[in-house]
């Protein structure tokens, strides 16, 4: 009996041995396979690694360019608003200009208007000073003719009075 539970104790542990031997082989398997999905693994960490090596010297160079451009840009931001700057100040100039030949051409007209009020005032002293000279060139007509007449009375009257002393001294002369 003792014997037959030895056998069957030894029947058990190699069930248990064999079982054992089984999950040892199924854990060396799964095992190997284990090692090969880490071996599988750890080359494509190493892949990607590589790609994120890559990828970060990819973005480094895109960072590189991006801060290039970015300087770019802010440098021709910066020349267009001097430009503008420049053309806001020329507009202003401009504007100055446009806003002094405006006053200057208004004080041409206001000196223009003036010049023909004078030219206005000097063609009606000029009529008045040709009707002036009408009536001086007449007036002294009328007093050329009034001396004339006073002359010519004058001379008539001397002639009276030489007649007249004539006649007093002949009757002077008779008594």
């Amino acid at each position: 009996m003792e014997f037959r539970s030895c056998q069957d104790h030894l029947s058990v542990e190699h069930n248990k041995n064999t079982s054992s031997e089984h999950e040892q082989q199924q854990l060396r398997n799964l095992l190997q396979l284990s090692n090969e999905q880490i071996d599988k693994l750890r080359s494509d960490l190493k892949q990607s690694i590589i790609k994120t090596d890559q990828y970060e010297r990819k973005i480094d160079e895109l960072n590189s360019r991006n801060n290039l451009l970015e300087k770019k840009l802010i440098e021709t931001m910066t020349l267009i608003d001097l430009r503008n700057k420049t053309l806001i100040d020329y507009e202003q100039q401009i504007d100055k200009f446009k806003n002094d030949l405006l006053q200057k051409h208004k004080d041409i007209l206001d000196k223009q208007f003036h010049i023909d009020q004078l030219e206005q005032n000097l063609i009606n002293k000029t009529a008045e000073v040709a009707q002036l000279t009408e009536t001086l060139e007449t007036d002294l007509v009328k007093n050329q003719h009034r001396e004339k007449f006073a002359e010519d009375n004058a001379a008539k009257a001397l002639n009276d009075i030489k007649a007249l002393q004539r006649e007093v001294n002949k009757e002077n002369f008779l008594f």
